[in-house]
């Protein structure tokens, strides 16, 4: 990091087991999803290894290369930039969306905490009606 506050926000965030925080950068989201689905290393239903009932999200979920780590909460989207850019699809499902102008290596711990109190106030409904 180039901001020295924001490494000690993810420092000490890092340690707070119960908050994981993680930061990604260039994952193939498209990749993600299709190779969860047995291409080629999976069982397939074509080989009759699996059926089309076994395709859950539960299963895809856990074939993705996120597998062990959870959904994420909060998107912070950086630069300006207002889409997900094959970025985490499936895994993005329920999350808040938090855009701002400042470029990644310029965010500071203002930014962050204007991101995190921008997610504070959201109602989070997972996908339920208000």
């Amino acid at each position: 990091f180039r901001s020295p506050s924001l490494a000690r926000i993810f420092s000490r965030m890092a340690s707070i087991s119960s908050w994981p925080l993680r930061s990604f950068s260039s994952l193939s989201a498209k990749y993600f999803i299709f190779s969860s689905l047995g291409v080629p290393r999976r069982p397939s239903v074509k080989a009759g290894e699996i059926t089309e009932e076994d395709i859950t999200e539960e299963y895809i979920s856990g074939n993705l290369d996120t597998w062990d780590i959870p959904d994420p909460d909060l998107l912070i989207r950086t630069s300006g930039e207002e889409r997900i850019s094959n970025y985490l699809l499936w895994q993005l499902a329920y999350a808040e969306f938090y855009f701002t102008d400042v470029l990644w290596p310029d965010m500071n711990r203002n930014e962050f905490i204007k991101a995190i109190k921008y997610y504070s106030d959201r109602d989070r409904r997972y996908g339920g009606a208000k």
